[in-house]
């Protein structure tokens, strides 16, 4: 069950960004320049990443333990032509991130926290915010764990630039090295030193149906003359459900017939359905139905991980491929829902 981060957390939380804000971080680390945070009583460190190096989008995102540091990784390889949308990405990960930005940007409850405090912020690109980004999820309001977490963080963080900063540590970023920040229990005190980026590619499974008599028979379907696209994507929008306690961003399965610029098939999905599953959910009958198509058309890892080995079993093509006839259906399906 959600619990709100309180007043006090608000406040604590409030001051170590603005002391960290005061040093300008942007200045000395660019985004792919990490520092990882071992905090204390966590088994896995924290991925801080900063902002602004450019001029825009000022801020610091938190990524928590390795899963976090694959989502890092893939958020900053997003943007290939054949590879998933930028949208989806971002919807697809899982960190916490602070802002520097503008009054409309910053959510109502946190305009609420800023008043209570009595922080006075003015103009553009100076009012302080914080987002939650989770897989599924709309990104929302801090609760008092992920704010808690992010205090203890920025305290690290604010000591690691700091020390980048007076030149008492370097660090080969271009080389692949990261600043870690470490506890050591038995002197009690914080070390800090330049080390190698952990592996972090985030893995997809590659699935094999084990039921031989359920491949034989998808493979001696008679194959027709049809090429389908294949992507899950979230939608442009936020549902609000009682049934989970942050609003949703909703997510589907897109079949569409690619030669016909038709949707077969929209399915929504929920923050914990597998993908695996309602990929093959919609393969296996759509095959005994109709025979195995010519080719399918796809950009997510996701219809990769469930599809391949089937596709190769069966002589299906599966190919990656750029899906933007899908981008513009889905947004001609946005525009006329308003």
């Amino acid at each position: 069950m959600r619990k709100e981060a309180s007043l006090d957390q608000w406040k604590e939380l409030y001051d170590v960004t603005l002391n960290l804000k005061e040093l300008e971080p942007w200045q000395y680390l660019d985004s792919a320049d990490l520092i990882a945070i071992k905090l204390q009583g966590m088994e896995e460190p924290v991925f801080m990443s900063v902002m602004g190096r450019l001029g825009t989008c000022y801020g610091v995102s938190m990524y928590e333990g390795m899963d976090g540091l694959a989502d890092f990784d893939m958020v900053a390889n997003a943007g290939s032509k054949d590879g998933p949308s930028i949208y989806d990405t971002m919807m697809d990960q899982s960190c916490i991130t602070w802002y520097a930005g503008d009054r409309d940007e910053v959510p109502e409850a946190q305009k609420k926290v800023i008043k209570e405090l009595g922080l006075k912020f003015r103009g553009k690109g100076q009012w302080q915010y914080f987002l939650s980004f989770e897989k599924g999820y709309t990104p929302f309001t801090l609760d008092a764990r992920e704010a808690g977490i992010l205090t203890e963080a920025f305290k690290g963080l604010f000591m690691a630039v700091r020390a980048i900063k007076e030149k008492r540590i370097s660090v080969d970023f271009e080389q692949g090295e990261i600043l870690w920040r470490l506890y050591n229990t038995e002197t009690e005190e914080w070390n800090m030193f330049a080390g190698p980026l952990p592996l972090c590619e985030r893995e997809y499974p590659e699935i094999e149906l084990e039921d031989q008599e359920l491949r034989q028979k998808l493979k001696e379907q008679r194959q027709i003359n049809q090429e389908l696209a294949i992507e899950l994507a979230y939608l442009h929008t936020e549902v609000r459900d009682q049934e989970y306690d942050r609003p949703l961003c909703p997510r589907v399965l897109i079949v569409m017939d690619w030669k016909r610029d038709i949707i077969l098939n929209m399915e929504l999905m929920k923050p914990e359905d597998y993908e695996i599953d309602v990929i093959l959910n919609f393969f296996v009958p759509y095959v005994l139905s109709n025979g195995r198509m010519k080719k399918i058309r796809a950009r997510s890892p996701w219809v990769f991980a469930a599809l391949i080995d089937i596709c190769e079993y069966c002589g299906i093509e599966l190919k990656k491929a750029d899906l933007g006839k899908v981008d513009n259906m889905l947004m001609d399906m946005m525009d006329r829902m308003g």
